[in-house]
């Protein structure tokens, strides 16, 4: 399977299992990223956001700050609070320009958490079962900072 094939494969069954669900919340892909609650895959804002990143097989869900480091720097401050109404550990990355082949990124931000995959034997409708309650909390506790 290529990355694009799967790419599709991976939006289409999570729309599935969350419209199963109980339409917890909407997406908005374009390629690899999705942005959540949002009419637009435009990621200039604040969001929360999902990227299936098939060759480095794992799928990152995270708050991305794109231009906005005094945002980042209030949530950081109250970093232990967040995680603690998350119920889990995030990464908290700055200067993200590894995801950026231009080498843009230095005012990029993450609070994310990735779940690892095999690409070889990845059972798609596992992957968005597992990541659906953690997107959720992700709009539940990020509500209150960003529009989601």
């Amino acid at each position: 399977m290529y990355a694009e094939e799967a790419r599709t494969k991976f939006w289409n069954t999570l729309r599935v299992t969350v419209k199963e669900q109980g339409d917890l919340f909407f997406f908005t892909e374009e390629k690899q990223w999705a942005i959540i609650n949002k009419q637009t895959s435009n990621y200039h804002e604040p969001c929360v956001a999902l990227d299936f990143l098939w060759r480095d097989e794992f799928l990152r869900i995270n708050v991305y700050i794109e231009n906005n480091i005094p945002l980042y720097n209030k949530l950081k401050a109250r970093k232990e609070e967040i995680e603690n109404e998350l119920g889990f550990n995030c990464l908290w990355k700055e200067n993200d320009s590894s995801t950026h082949s231009n080498g843009k990124g230095a005012n990029t931000r993450r609070i994310e958490v990735d779940i690892p995959f095999n690409n070889k034997m990845l059972d798609f409708k596992a992957l968005a079962k597992k990541a659906i309650p953690i997107i959720e909390r992700y709009i539940e506790v990020f509500r209150g900072y960003i529009d989601c």
